[in-house]
């Protein structure tokens, strides 16, 4: 999930992965990228098992507001298994 262009500082962005029907979580993790050349400004801030088949990962705006277009993306992933 990206963020609107020029986001504001305490902006978040949320992202979920889910399994396939019948597989639960057994893991998982993020990763958050950002287009500005200060990568201070995006952090992660929560990466979670939000039910027994979805794993949820959010992002923040932190340092200070994007300018010139720019976005912070957070992505999550699921390690799913029988």
């Amino acid at each position: 999930m990206t963020s609107a262009a020029n986001a504001a500082k305490g902006t978040t962005v949320t992202a979920t992965a889910a399994c396939a029907a019948g597989k639960a979580i057994l893991g998982g993790g993020a990763q958050v990228t950002t287009t500005d050349t200060n990568n201070a400004r995006a952090v992660l801030v929560s990466s979670f098992p939000n039910t027994p088949g979805t794993w949820t990962a959010i992002a923040v705006v932190a340092d200070a507001n994007l300018t010139g277009g720019r976005t912070i993306s957070v992505t999550a992933y699921a390690l799913c298994g029988l």
